[in-house]
């Protein structure tokens, strides 16, 4: 590998790390938006930030290389969450019992599948640090709709 594939390689695996980067310094203008954020490791101990914000680790009994993470709802905020190395990670969501589809609340990073271990169904987890950014939903959708460059709904034309 060369140097320009080295290069062309992290700045792939940044990308989500640099979206959710310009996400925070977004909200953090939008009055009453009331930001969080914090820093875990892989353990979902607290490293550093917020400690309004808490995450759970939920372990899989059967097979302790599985478990997913969910954040403890703050009524009015929504989260979003990114791994510390994005170019490493595939983020899995989890599927609750006697449900069909998979729910965004639960969702766990593994490798991506070239390091698949022969015979195991289910990949490993990645132990791999992360951050969530926790903002209220209102504020973003206020400052979204009184936007100067918001369309109306009737001609699609700007609304003034």
């Amino acid at each position: 590998m060369t140097g320009l594939d080295d290069i062309s390689f992290a700045g792939s695996g940044a990308s989500l790390m640099q979206q959710v980067y310009k996400l925070g310094l977004f909200l953090k203008d939008i009055p009453g938006a009331d930001v969080v954020a914090a820093h875990f490791d892989w353990d979902s101990e607290a490293v550093s930030g917020s400690d309004e914000i808490m995450v759970q680790r939920h372990l899989n009994h059967d097979d302790p290389s599985i478990w997913f993470y969910s954040v403890d709802e703050i009524p009015g905020y929504t989260f979003v969450r990114a791994p510390l190395i994005e170019s490493v990670s595939v983020e899995l969501l989890a599927t609750m019992k006697g449900e069909r589809a998979p729910d965004v609340r639960y969702w766990r990073w593994v490798a991506p599948r070239s390091t698949e271990t022969a015979g195991q169904s289910d990949p490993p987890n990645l132990k791999i640090g992360f951050i969530v950014i926790g903002y209220r939903t209102e504020a973003m959708i206020t400052q979204l709709t009184s936007a100067p460059w918001q369309m109306s709904r009737d001609d699609d034309k700007p609304a003034h």
